[in-house]
């Protein structure tokens, strides 16, 4: 979970106060002003407390005493301001010490010390709260899925129940050599692809809430679907999935239909593109008493999915 800024137009601390005055009339939803003294940020124009003190005042005076003054007469350089690196629980522990008075002010977001945009601290609240669910369900930081304890604690709980439906569990043929070659970065992409493509064809097929989609970790990924869909959305997820192999490999790798990479032994080898090997084990006709007995289902299944060339679904049609 990431705080996204808002890029708001600072003004300058040389500038008169009719300049922020119209800024704020311009934009009734802007809170806050960022104020730049040179090329660095020297305070902040709080909304409600610029209009009250400053184009009011005391007396209802502020508009004609202020007019032709500078904003550096009456800036505010009380303000948060915040690295772009900072994470969340750090801006919220900031965020905590501050006066009553100024604890909504929006808080300003600096790139190497450079005014960058910024965020308000209900958007902080909001990726607070996020980023505890994403915790709360063990979800992979990468892939945003739910990780292995609670697909673990989500199949349990639908084997009680005498649901069925069907386990779709979902493997990434020769990723470690893809990540081997084209490094860290590109892997990643692979794996959010893969978790963005389940989401969303599940999210086409299935209305009820059976439609689960978890990340066991690495390359491995679990899909549960009514028995009626599962292999349509399967079908779908292949399909797109090699539709954006031409964004992951290289164009020549493309062309040839393989690429070079190091094996584990260490030795230069040819690698086919990449594709998806997908077992399906189905509770229809087969009573399964434990996550176990699913998994081990499975995995023959992916064995001999892997033994195929290219992506490849293949179903348990065992009827006990």
């Amino acid at each position: 979970v990431k705080l996204i800024t808002t890029d708001v137009q600072p003004v300058s601390s040389d500038e008169r106060v009719i300049v922020a005055f119209n800024r704020f009339q311009e934009n009734p939803k802007l809170l806050c002003l960022p104020v730049l003294k040179g090329k660095k940020l020297g305070g902040l124009l709080n909304r409600h407390r610029f209009m009250e003190n400053h184009m009011i005042g005391k007396y209802g005076f502020g508009h004609s005493l202020n007019y032709y003054r500078t904003i550096d007469t009456i800036l505010e350089e009380s303000f948060l301001q915040v690295d772009q690196h900072m994470t969340i629980e750090e801006v919220a522990k900031l965020v905590g010490t501050r006066n009553h008075e100024k604890l909504y002010d929006d808080i300003l977001v600096t790139s190497e010390g450079y005014y960058l945009g910024i965020v308000s601290v209900s958007e902080v609240l909001n990726a607070m709260m996020e980023n505890n669910l994403v915790l709360a369900i063990g979800a992979n930081p990468l892939s945003g899925l739910p990780g292995n304890d609670f697909i673990q604690r989500k199949i349990r709980q639908l084997l009680e129940q005498g649901a069925m439906f069907d386990i779709c569990y979902i493997d990434i043929d020769y990723f470690k050599p893809f990540n081997d070659k084209h490094g860290f970065a590109k892997g990643d992409d692979v794996i959010k692809l893969v978790a963005d493509l389940l989401v969303k064809e599940l999210e086409k097929q299935v209305i009820d809430s059976l439609g689960f989609a978890g990340h066991i970790g690495g390359d491995d990924f679990i899909l549960i679907a009514p028995i009626e869909v599962s292999v349509l959305i399967c079908e779908a997820i292949i399909k797109n999935f090699e539709n954006n192999l031409r964004h992951l490999h290289d164009r020549e790798d493309c062309l040839t239909g393989f690429y070079c990479s190091v094996d584990r032994k260490g030795m230069v080898e040819e690698f086919p593109l990449l594709s998806l090997s997908i077992a399906i084990v189905s509770t229809r006709h087969r009573k399964y008493r434990t996550y176990a007995e699913l998994a081990s289902m499975a995995s023959e299944l992916k064995k001999k999915a892997k033994n195929s060339q290219g992506s490849v679904i293949i179903r348990d049609q065992r009827l006990r």
